[in-house]
């Protein structure tokens, strides 16, 4: 699993996004008019110092002589809950009466996020009641069935099947099935009804797959999905998965992180969809591998998604701001857990301290190693109050960056260049880093991907049972939304796999149990095969081709801190439109072509514009503030 963001500096000014996800959480920045300084908020910089008993009077005086606050007192624990400066640190560390300090962790009501991956494949559109009838064999490390969001889960396996101590397994199980549950994730089918059955592999031998699919296959699995692959195949594995496709079985596997034309397997072996990546602007993942195999694509960066709570891994989350919009951030192992708000400072590669930093956030570049420590110490040292390093995109950026625990204590961020090149343009302004303990990860790569394809299937399967695993395929390749260069490319396969459009294709293409992917294609790779696909891959339900109907569009705009949809369409034929929102009327409007509606942050709705007789209506667009 890499870690990486797609994100063009022009596009990221222009829209405001949380982390991948959507919650209602308040984020507060108090600023002090243009100076270099920004004042703190009240739980910023907020540390416990456990004190040497009978020292509470000499250590609470040493806090107030050093600029800081005292909180709380924890008169039975000998110790004081105080705001303080980061640089008077230090000083109160080497105070013989100071047994330690450490962060104050601020804690946070739970309440559950929703992926941007969950409507952007329209998972959310298809009920998933009808899922029992699916069962999804995940090839992977294992599943924590322990965890929080898969309580409620219909979750199964063989062998030790519910233990994960490397935590891949439970984060490709809850793109699937993390339960709808008011905290945590959301999964694409998160009823708990859709079957998942889980094959632990620690040996990632070809041998070892041709055993789990076999064992899929003995457990009744009609959909297998496996984040795994070399660039070796194998004539027994190639054997082994042409049996399974002949027995029914639909496989999809992650086409691999290379960022390169390497062809891996079993992804590309031809009963398999190759499954690509693209991040939440649709845009392919540079990281992901661009060949003849690539069939579809799916989510893949920046996706949050459970993670073991069985391994003694420090799992952290991070929360990265610049003037108040929200970016994907991953956090750097043996950070300190805090948050900061402050003005950024270009410190170059970090080699030297960062003479002027004080107060500030320090923007690092380093290229050497993932071990930013003598980088963020330079920082710190030059009086630091937080650290955004990047480097390597396939290093720092897919978040294996790190700091020795112990060496700093100011909150570490990692971001990829792209971002890095942004956030250099706005050196001066307001950045807030959050670094906070978590059983969640956001996480990249195709491995990702590829449980989504499997979602999708079973999704739009479950409303046609009958249908063969060669025709749901086929569904899934009608439908995808056409990315990239007209019809199917390197980079993009089909495009954007769609479940609500695939069940929507099937219910006006009905099985008859045969078939096959690209059955019925008109040639020209595009998988538009009727007159009512407009190319792009989505089914208007409008009965006609979408450039003679009603045609809707969706942005998002932040002006003086509100968030906005953007809607404009044409093709409308009454003097007045119904905009709904969420599937409720929100307004009546002349059929001016646009339309805009104030929303809250870290919100996501979804819209659709109608005639006022009803008779005609737009596609349904989801899209997350």
């Amino acid at each position: 699993m890499r870690t990486e963001q797609n994100m063009k500096p022009g596009r990221a000014l222009r829209r405001a996004f949380s982390i991948g996800l959507t919650i209602a959480l308040v984020w507060t920045l108090v600023m002090a008019g243009s100076s270099a300084a920004v004042a703190q908020a009240d739980n910023d910089n907020r540390y416990i110092i456990k004190f040497k008993p009978g020292t509470a009077a000499q250590v609470q005086q040493a806090v107030r002589a050093r600029g800081g606050q005292l909180k709380l007192e924890l008169e039975r624990h000998d110790a004081v809950a105080v705001t303080l400066p980061t640089q008077a640190l230090a000083g109160l560390r080497n105070n013989p009466n100071v047994e330690y300090i450490e962060v104050d962790p601020e804690r946070e009501w739970f309440a559950q996020r929703i992926p941007y991956a969950v409507p952007m494949i329209q998972a959310d559109q298809l009920d998933d009641g009808l899922t029992a009838s699916q069962k999804i064999c995940v090839i992977d490390t294992g599943v924590d069935a322990t965890h929080e969001d898969l309580f409620g889960a219909s979750l199964g396996g063989h062998g030790s099947w519910y233990e994960d101590s490397h935590g891949h397994g439970t984060l490709m199980v809850s793109t699937i099935a993390a339960i709808d549950n008011d905290i945590g994730v959301l999964g694409a089918a998160p009823n708990g009804h859709v079957q998942i059955h889980m094959i632990s592999i620690w040996e990632r031998f070809g041998s070892n797959f041709v055993r789990a699919l076999d064992n899929c296959q003995d457990a009744g699995a009609n959909i297998v999905t496996i984040s795994a692959g070399s660039a070796t195949n194998s004539r027994t594995e190639i054997r082994a998965f042409e049996e399974a496709y002949a027995n029914g079985v639909l496989i999809m596997a992650a086409a691999g992180n290379d960022g390169d034309t390497t062809v891996h397997y079993p992804s590309s072996y031809p009963e398999v969809i190759s499954v690509g990546a693209v991040d939440r602007y649709q845009e392919h993942a540079p990281y992901s591998v661009q060949n003849d195999f690539i069939e579809l694509v799916a989510p893949g960066s920046a996706v949050l998604g459970a993670w073991t709570t069985q391994s003694n891994e420090d799992v952290r989350e991070a929360w990265l701001t610049l003037d108040s919009l929200a970016y994907d951030a991953t956090p750097v192992a043996g950070s300190v857990y805090g948050e900061v708000s402050a003005t950024l400072m270009d410190c170059g590669d970090g080699s030297q301290q960062c003479v002027g930093a004080s107060g500030q956030i320090c923007l690092l570049s380093v290229n050497s190693s993932n071990d930013v420590t003598s980088e963020v110490e330079n920082c710190q040292a030059g009086g630091g109050v937080g650290a955004l390093v990047h480097g390597d995109e396939h290093i720092i950026g897919y978040g294996e960056a790190l700091v020795k625990e112990g060496n700093t204590a100011i909150p570490v961020a990692a971001l990829t260049d792209q971002y890095a090149d942004l956030f250099r343009q706005q050196t001066g302004d307001v950045v807030t880093i959050e670094v906070v303990d978590s059983h969640y990860k956001l996480a990249y790569g195709t491995s990702i991907s590829s449980p989504y394809v499997a979602a999708a299937a079973a999704l739009a399967w479950s409303h046609h049972p009958a249908c063969s695993n060669s025709e749901i395929r086929q569904a899934l390749v009608q439908t995808a939304m056409d990315l990239g260069a007209p019809g199917r490319d390197n980079y993009y396969g089909y495009g954007l796999v769609q479940a609500a459009d695939a069940k929507a294709w099937l219910d006006a293409n009905p099985c008859d149990g045969t078939g096959g992917p690209g059955d019925g294609d008109d040639g020209d790779g595009s998988g538009d095969d009727d007159g009512s696909d407009d190319g792009d891959g989505s089914d208007d339900g409008n009965g006609g081709d979408d450039a003679e109907g009603l045609q809707l569009s969706v942005d998002s705009s932040r002006v003086r801190g509100q968030n906005y949809a953007d809607l404009s369409w044409q093709g409308a034929t009454t003097e007045l439109v119904h905009v709904f929102r969420d599937g409720s009327l929100l307004a009546e409007v002349p059929d001016t072509g646009a339309y805009q509606d104030a929303v809250e942050r870290h919100s996501t709705h979804s819209y659709q514009v109608c005639d006022s007789d009803g008779e005609l209506c737009s596609d349904t667009i989801s899209i997350s503030f």
